[in-house]
């Protein structure tokens, strides 16, 4: 009989260990659980962040969906995050980094999705930066790793770019991809089930 080894410890969870940093060395509540990933610690502040709370009560695509079978900017992003965790999984990826670029890559959407972005000509990666890292905990902000923050800004780009970006993480790009398949299908979904 052959044995099999699965080896699921943190060597293989969390390939990178070494973080950027954070925009400020401060001592505020990272001191507390500094046993624990600096892309954990994010994920614990963006979770509890009003930031990623609002992303209920803002659409995907649809206006005013009624039918609460219709996705909420929050509902994709959590799907955004399931599926970023499994694929990140299976190639070896920092799973925590990703989880939390997931987790936040949203939210800086306005109301009415890409639409009311055009209107108010506001770039919602530019100000998913901005919202956690300079106006939560009225104004001293989340203090994300310069990692998170980064693929919160690279998350998006236009419509047909499916390339990678060479200057970014493996677990950057994937979060595009990943980002981009839970929208198509999701919004197909969406289109389906209200009959357009």
């Amino acid at each position: 009989m052959r044995q099999i080894r699965l080896d699921i410890g943190e060597e293989l969870l969390e390939p990178t260990k070494v973080t950027k940093g954070r925009k400020n060395q401060r001592h505020d509540d990272d001191s507390y659980l500094s046993s624990i990933t600096p892309w954990s610690l994010d994920k614990i502040k963006i979770l509890n962040s009003k930031g990623l709370r609002r992303l209920a009560e803002k659409t995907q695509v649809h206006s005013l969906p009624f039918n609460p079978h219709i996705r909420t900017r929050l509902v994709h992003t959590f799907e955004v995050v399931a599926n970023s965790i499994s694929v990140a999984h299976t190639l070896r990826l920092n799973t925590n980094l990703c989880e939390a670029i997931a987790l936040a890559h949203d939210m800086g959407h306005t109301p009415f999705g890409h639409a009311g972005e055009e209107v108010l000509k506001i770039n919602h990666a530019i100000n998913g930066a901005v919202i956690p890292q300079e106006i939560e905990r009225r104004g001293n902000g989340l203090n994300l790793t310069r990692e998170v923050v980064d693929g919160i800004i690279s998350h998006s780009r236009n419509k047909n770019a499916i390339d990678i970006d060479k200057r970014k993480s493996n677990e950057i790009n994937l979060i595009v991809y990943v980002d981009k398949i839970a929208y198509t299908f999701s919004d197909f979904n969406d289109f389906q089930r209200l009959g357009w």
